[in-house]
């Protein structure tokens, strides 16, 4: 699942990338033979008005091919009006500045949104207790970590911050049905991936 998400990812990255390109092309009168996500033998292509819309068999970027830029095939170089050699330079400049600047835009839309809406954090609750575990006598399941040493917790980003700054006992304050507990664990980190999950003791993970 991880790799289908990470490629429909690049994909979109690609294509938008890409798309710059296109539009800025488009803009300045360049006919655009083909739109390309990915390279290598096209596996799926559909052609609208003059542009042939492709999906290509190596999925590591992406191309748009214009009227007169074929490095391959000198042949087909020409001047047209709608040719990329005809164009100016400041021309042909904006064109291949179109994807970076789609790509700017892109960051500048994402990150406008996570300004707006914020971005969503997993809240620092205990899912499952692994048995014969020395953390079943510390901590159940449901259990809130509310703070570990001096540091206040709320969210499990805010537990490797603590972690990190403890030796090797963490003082834990939790919220369990409405009371507040007060334990330690001793504790040694075996992993955190992206989403900074801490393992105690290789006991707790998230359901």
């Amino acid at each position: 699942m991880g790799t289908i998400i990470a490629f429909l990812l690049l994909s979109f990255l690609v294509f938008f990338h890409e798309l710059g390109h296109f539009l800025i092309a488009r803009l300045v009168g360049v006919k655009v033979e083909v739109f390309s996500i990915g390279f290598g033998k096209k596996l799926i292509c559909k052609k609208y008005g003059d542009t042939n819309y492709c999906i290509s068999a190596i999925p590591l970027g992406g191309y748009v091919q214009m009227k007169g830029q074929d490095d391959t095939n000198p042949l087909k170089k020409n001047f047209d009006d709608d040719s990329y050699n005809s164009k100016t330079a400041w021309e042909r400049i904006a064109i291949l500045l179109g994807g970076p600047f789609f790509n700017i835009l892109l960051a500048f839309f994402i990150y406008s949104f996570l300004a707006i809406n914020g971005w969503k954090k997993l809240a620092p609750e205990i899912g499952k207790i692994l048995p014969n575990s020395s953390a079943v006598n510390v901590l159940q399941k449901g259990d809130l970590i509310l703070k570990i040493d001096n540091y206040n917790i709320k969210s499990w980003d805010d537990i490797k911050m603590a972690v990190d700054n403890s030796v090797s006992t963490l003082h834990l304050k939790i919220k369990r049905e409405n009371k507040i507990i007060k334990n330690k664990i001793n504790f040694f980190i075996i992993s955190y991936n992206l989403s900074i999950i801490i393992y105690f003791l290789t006991i707790i993970y998230l359901c």
